[in-house]
């Protein structure tokens, strides 16, 4: 089994007002997995990008490429990163498993 002992809360801009104008962040706390992993991956645009964090949550969680996520290292050093990739892990019947995002 995987460990999800990591506190992790995951940042989206509230959807816009009348004047086009993003309303309150929304936040939504989530426990997954870090690990501290540098390695060249694709952006959406399909660049090479280096990504030094893969957080794995178990399940499918509602990420988005907009979106921001912020957690805490060990020394008290407050991360905050945008995902560069997001996968949906399937197990053998084709459920999602578990959702990996390099940042």
């Amino acid at each position: 089994m995987i460990p999800f002992t990591h506190d992790v809360t995951l940042l989206r801009e509230g959807k816009p007002d009348a004047w086009g104008e993003s309303t309150d962040v929304e936040t939504e706390d989530l426990k997954g997995n870090i690990r501290s992993s540098t390695q060249v991956v694709k952006s959406l645009e399909g660049k090479e990008v280096v990504s030094v964090f893969n957080i794995l949550f178990e399940g499918t969680v509602n990420i988005k490429h907009t979106d921001k996520i912020r957690f805490t290292e060990p020394n008290g050093e407050v991360r905050e990163h945008e995902p560069i990739t997001v996968k949906y892990l399937r197990n053998l019947s084709g459920e999602v498993a578990y959702t990996k995002v390099n940042v």
